[in-house]
């Protein structure tokens, strides 16, 4: 059975497996998909990233998440978290908090070893989010901008419409803006 190995290329970030691009990666396990990661990359850059670069996978025609080793079907790998050493899924976590709204994703980490100029000495057990946000969810501040942009765009004509960022500015000068709209008799 032949298997092949993870290419990396420099500069590019996707990994390379059996001459093409790798688009994306499934971490399997007992029979099931445990996460997915929509990019043939991982973290920053792929350059050394040796404990992915050791594992060989198997070219298979179809997907069966019951082997109990990693292998891709075309472009997509399917990674046995069993030769991942230090594989953890940690689940949804929250990724970025933002004025008006928090960005949630799914995270894993393993070990990951890596000597590039970028990350200096090797390091180990490396947290990533996975490629897309979960979800977004908005924070008081922006359910406030979303409500206010609601009524702004029944309220103006189709021409002068105004997004939910011109709003967010507009809410930053609401203490100047406030006693004008006061002061208009209509």
């Amino acid at each position: 059975m032949n298997t092949y190995s993870l290419i990396s290329q420099a500069p590019f970030n996707k990994f390379l497996i059996k001459g093409q691009d790798v688009e994306e990666m499934h971490f399997f396990a007992e029979g099931r998909i445990i996460v997915t990661h929509a990019r043939g990359w991982i973290g920053d850059n792929n350059h050394g990233n040796t404990a992915l670069e050791a594992i060989e996978f198997v070219n298979k025609r179809k997907v069966d998440l019951n082997l109990s080793r990693s292998f891709f079907v075309g472009s997509s790998l399917y990674i046995h978290t069993g030769e991942l050493p230090g594989f953890i899924f940690h689940g949804e976590e929250l990724a970025s908090a933002q004025e008006l709204d928090d960005h949630y994703g799914d995270f894993i980490t393993f070990e990951y070893s890596h000597t590039s100029g970028t990350w200096g000495a090797e390091v180990k057990a490396r947290k990533f989010m996975t490629s897309y946000y979960t979800r977004i969810e908005l924070t008081p501040l922006g359910e406030q901008v979303k409500a206010i942009t609601d009524l702004l765009e029944g309220a103006l004509p189709s021409r002068a419409k105004l997004s939910r960022y011109d709003v967010e500015e507009l809410v930053k000068v609401k203490d100047k803006l406030i006693p004008l709209l006061q002061e208009i008799k209509l």
